[in-house]
């Protein structure tokens, strides 16, 4: 089996060189941004009309080691995590094994840390629609997901917070705002549907969207990160920060020592809000199969189109007036004349990514393992306009699929 994928590896390299040409300038564009901002490596990959037309991986997977970024080496992906997260809320409510309307606390099989019940009663108030659309009741400035260390303390814990922990913690909590009545966006929202999906379909949050999101088309190496360096995937990069900032886990292996600031944030308890990692070409995958016209192999078209509706209240609307781009279930849309664009980004210490589908059938996925300049500003983010721009300069699209070639389904 190893020796088949490395043919189809070695087959999609020359499918692509004899094609490279439409994508001159392209990559010139993405070789001086690199060069300019310092950035130690990068994957991109492209999509047009549903198929894979590019996928590369450029400069520094481990700079000291001088190891390479190729096709199929693994990045965090920070917050894009959140638009699997919602494509598998959504795909239980297609079966009718939840709705979006019903009560958290009906689903979650957990109860607060203090034995007190609801401090807060609006708690009883929020919904899987309210948590998707980051109307919960918690605002982006007080996020708890980034602090470990109160949350293990508080629940008077011998080893870190589980994802789980968090939610008993700020079950306890009084709500920054009544539930609906304001956006703030939120990731520890994410966090309980991470524990919806795992309540109410008896399986982790990982072997359920493994199995029902990512197998189906044909993703396999996707899986949830870890902090230590020591246990990162065989095929993941090493992540950088420009000024080589250092920090001390809390936790772990390597618990009150110096290492890259990279390895001391909590990836480990952020698998539905920002845990996973994966290759450019996995997630243009995953990103192609929402494509109205072919349909759609993990959703109904009924409820892709649902996924990306504006909606009434505040992720949409500001003071009554439409919002673009607006908020929708776990993605950004932009609402153009021929259809709609959808995208999102991502960003931890030593990464930015970003995903991005036109309504024009263009596509990309890039993914950084340094998250800012030196100026500290957001890799992804700054070179989403280049990107637009260069892409509406190609005439002639390739027909073939790397897809295919690359093992996907």
């Amino acid at each position: 089996m190893k020796i088949y994928k490395k043919v189809l590896y070695l087959l999609s390299i020359f499918v692509f060189t004899l094609n490279a040409s439409e994508f001159s300038e392209l990559e010139q564009t993405f070789k001086t941004f690199m060069q300019e901002n310092s950035i130690p490596g990068a994957s991109l990959a492209i999509i047009k009309d549903s198929r894979l037309v590019y996928a590369k991986g450029f400069g520094w997977a481990d700079r000291q080691l001088k190891k390479p970024v190729e096709v199929n080496s693994l990045f965090r992906i920070a917050s894009l995590s959140k638009s699997i997260t919602a494509v598998a809320i959504l795909q239980l409510v297609e079966q009718e094994n939840i709705s979006l309307n019903d009560k958290v606390v009906s689903l979650l099989k957990v109860k607060p840390y203090n034995n007190r019940g609801f401090i807060d009663p609006r708690w009883q108030e929020i919904t899987v629609k309210h948590l998707l659309q980051h109307e919960g009741g918690w605002s982006r400035d007080n996020d708890i997901m980034g602090n470990i260390k109160r949350v293990t303390q508080a629940l008077d814990k011998s080893t870190q917070a589980a994802s789980r922990d968090f939610i008993r913690y700020m079950m306890g909590q009084r709500l920054e705002f009544t539930p609906g009545t304001q956006y703030s966006y939120s990731n520890f929202g994410y966090n309980i549907l991470g524990r919806i999906i795992e309540d109410v379909t008896n399986m982790s949050y990982e072997h359920y969207v493994q199995a029902n999101i990512l197998y189906p088309l044909g993703i396999y190496t996707m899986k949830l990160g870890k902090r230590d360096k020591q246990y990162r995937a065989k095929e993941e990069v090493t992540y950088y920060d420009p000024y080589n900032k250092m920090g001390s886990p809390v936790f772990g292996i390597n618990k009150n020592r110096k290492v890259p600031v990279a390895y001391v944030n909590t990836i480990d308890v952020q698998d539905s809000h920002g845990g996973w990692i994966a290759s450019a070409s996995d997630m243009a995958r995953f990103l192609s199969c929402f494509d109205k016209a072919k349909g759609c192999a993990i959703i109904q078209t009924k409820t892709l189109e649902y996924m990306f509706k504006r909606q009434e209240g505040l992720a949409c609307y500001k003071n009554s007036q439409a919002k673009n781009p607006y908020y929708a279930h776990g993605w950004m849309v932009w609402p153009k004349r021929m259809g709609k664009n959808i995208y999102y980004f991502g960003a931890l210490a030593g990464t930015s990514t970003s995903m991005v589908r036109r309504s024009d059938g263009i596509g990309w996925v890039v993914l950084f393992n340094m998250r800012h300049n030196k100026d500290y500003k957001q890799l992804a983010s700054l070179i989403d306009g280049k990107l637009h721009k260069v892409m509406n300069k190609i005439q002639a699209w390739p027909q073939y699929d790397l897809f295919k070639s690359l093992g996907y389904k």
